[in-house]
């Protein structure tokens, strides 16, 4: 008897980004309020400096997932245009 098992873990890429992106930013961001901190800055120095570096990773995760992330005509165009790549994503 042939046992087919389902698996649905290929569904499961924006938790594995999600997760992975969260700790990138958490600690980035913990690692650049520590250096300003260490300074002996004011706090409302050390404030300004983790808001901005929170403001300036999310726009980074941001522009990477748009970059990263194909437009459906050119996925079209790279599937049937004669003599390209017959691959699908």
């Amino acid at each position: 008897m042939i046992h087919k098992e389902h698996h649905r873990s290929h569904r499961a890429g924006w938790l594995r980004a999600a997760v992975l992106g969260a700790n990138d930013g958490i600690v980035s961001t913990s690692s650049l309020i520590l250096g300003v901190a260490a300074a002996n800055t004011a706090q409302s120095d050390i404030m300004l400096a983790g808001v901005a570096g929170l403001v300036a990773g999310a726009m980074s995760m941001a522009a990477g997932e748009y970059v990263s992330e194909p437009l459906p005509l050119a996925r079209y165009c790279l599937c049937w245009w004669p003599g390209g790549p017959r691959h699908h994503s």
